[in-house]
């Protein structure tokens, strides 16, 4: 597809500014897609919109009906297999990841606040799946460790949603992860979900309802 085939409105026409190969590329590559779903048809040397408004917007809330239906169908399967929520499974999983850890250090790679580390880890530590140590050199320091009977459950426990998701999205070419991350923030926007606190896990609920 060459540089004058691209959108304003129901056509898809020459934009005013320049842009690079790589952008260019990237586009084509949406066009095809959008094209291989039946999305756009190509006539005249212009793409024009098959599908009406109203069935892509039920295909839309479809699609994200089936995301948030998966979430909660992982987040019970996580709780039925291991007893835990789908937070409390991942701070088990950075905790295993290392000899031990601090409260500070898993907020971090979970993204959420460290009071809601630490409210996890209570969580964990009082079902005998962690524990807490202080320092020798420094009592100001409480390390987090795993216990034997968390690493068996880790091994036993089902993938979390949000790793499959993470597996499979990091073998897409770039271009289609650019294109996933720039619709699903769009799609965040339309929603007014923009400016809301997130972890980077896929669980129903704040991170906070979950300690």
């Amino acid at each position: 597809m060459s540089e004058h085939n691209w959108c304003c409105g129901d056509r898809l026409n020459p934009p005013i500014v320049a842009r690079s190969r790589r952008s260019i590329s990237f586009e084509f590559h949406i066009l095809l897609t959008f094209h291989s779903r039946g999305m756009l048809c190509r006539h005249s040397g212009f793409w024009h919109k098959e599908i009406d408004m109203e069935d892509r917007t039920k295909t839309s809330l479809i699609a994200l009906r089936r995301i948030l239906r998966a979430t909660e169908l992982n987040a019970r399967s996580l709780a039925r297999e291991t007893g835990l929520t789908t937070p409390q499974l991942i701070v088990l999983e950075i905790v295993a990841s290392a000899d031990r850890v601090t409260s500070k250090a898993i907020a971090k790679r979970a993204g959420v606040g460290q009071a809601t580390a630490t409210s996890l880890v209570d969580k964990l530590v009082a079902q005998g799946l962690v524990t807490r140590t202080r320092g020798v050199q420094d009592r100001r320091v409480v390390w987090v460790s795993a216990t034997g009977s968390g690493r068996a459950l880790l091994a036993a426990a089902p993938d979390p949603l949000q790793k499959t998701f993470a597996t499979q999205f990091e073998t897409l070419p770039d271009w289609q992860q650019a294109m996933i991350v720039a619709t699903l923030e769009q799609v965040g926007a339309i929603l007014n979900a923009g400016s809301l606190d997130a972890a980077p896990l896929l669980a129903s609920g704040a991170m906070a309802d979950f300690g």
